[in-house]
């Protein structure tokens, strides 16, 4: 065991000093050789972060709904969504995939 007061304690860990690290790149600057390779890791990125964000909120509702005992996979084969909500769902569908091939047409915003 490593005992020294220089270890963060509450005191030190408040105080610490860090680097501010490099500025950010601009969204725009290309990081690969080829810019179409470059392109598509950043739709891959986007994907990603998406399907992260997803995952996260699909779990956070898979144990809301257990904790009531629902059983949530028979009630969504049976959802009918209304005219509104399916509206809806093509519009979020929509921004989701001109997100993902924004970079892949080389177009940052």
């Amino acid at each position: 065991m490593v005992t020294s007061d220089k270890l963060d304690t509450p005191d030190t860990a408040q105080t610490a000093k860090f680097p501010s690290g490099p500025p950010a790149a601009p969204r725009d600057m290309p990081f690969l050789a080829d810019p179409t390779v470059d392109r598509l890791v950043r739709a891959v990125v986007t994907l990603t972060m998406e399907l992260s964000v997803m995952r996260d909120r699909m779990r956070a509702i898979e144990i809301v709904l257990a904790r009531d005992e629902r059983d949530i996979s028979a009630e969504i084969d049976q959802l009918a969504l209304t005219p509104a909500e399916d509206k809806q769902r093509r519009a979020d569908r929509d921004r989701l995939v001109a997100s993902i091939l924004r970079p892949l047409l080389g177009q940052m915003n």
